[in-house]
């Protein structure tokens, strides 16, 4: 049987959010992309939650596989909680590929029942490899996310620009040719300039 491993001492804030949710039974809030710290979800369970075989006896030597069952239960929740968030941002092609490796996770999940019952040593080692596969696809959809929110469409951006200075243009001519307006006309032009140079902007995120 391999030995546990000792918890990092570094903890992430960001991390802790999910973390405190799960131990105290609340959902984790839908823009939260932290990852539960499965080190603190080492308790027992009942030997029935870890093999459906009534063959599998519960003895001290088991104690790793609840702890390792207790983990990925907890980062499963974690992953549908971040999947649904990352799947209003990311684009449809990308959130394929994402749902279908985390459909071959998910099988994986329910074949550790097929396992036999007395090979605690290939159930460690399952329950190992399935843990990690959850904490690289949780890695995954932090970089996809992570990539998505800082791209942005430079052909929207270039327009932005031009149309920025033009209506900059624009108003130096009318200032500087001592065109006559009224004071409605000037705030208007006023208005159209804000609301120009916020928006605009603000297209040139890359749609999704």
């Amino acid at each position: 049987m391999t030995a546990f491993q000792s918890p990092s001492n570094d903890v992430n804030k960001i991390d802790l959010v999910p973390t405190l949710s799960l131990l105290m039974g609340i959902p984790i809030p839908f823009s939260n992309v932290g990852k539960v710290m499965s080190s603190l979800f080492e308790y027992s369970v009942d030997c029935q939650h870890v093999r459906r075989s009534p063959e599998f006896s519960c003895h001290e030597d088991i104690a790793e596989i609840q702890w390792l069952w207790n983990s990925i239960s907890a980062l499963r929740i974690n992953v549908a909680q971040i999947q649904r968030y990352v799947a209003s941002i990311v684009p449809n092609v990308i959130q394929r590929q994402l749902e279908e490796l985390l459909e071959r996770h998910d099988r994986s999940w329910v074949l550790l029942n097929y396992i036999p019952s007395d090979d605690k040593l290939a159930t460690i080692q399952s329950l190992t490899e399935l843990r990690n596969k959850y904490d690289d696809y949780i890695s995954q959809l932090k970089t996809q996310l992570s990539l998505n929110l800082a791209s942005f469409d430079s052909r929207l951006m270039i327009s932005g620009l031009i149309v920025i200075m033009m209506g900059a243009i624009t108003a130096n001519l009318i200032r500087v040719l001592d065109f006559p307006f009224h004071e409605n006309s000037f705030n208007d032009i006023l208005f159209l300039s804000a609301v120009t140079s916020i928006v605009v902007p603000i297209g040139g995120h890359k749609e999704l």
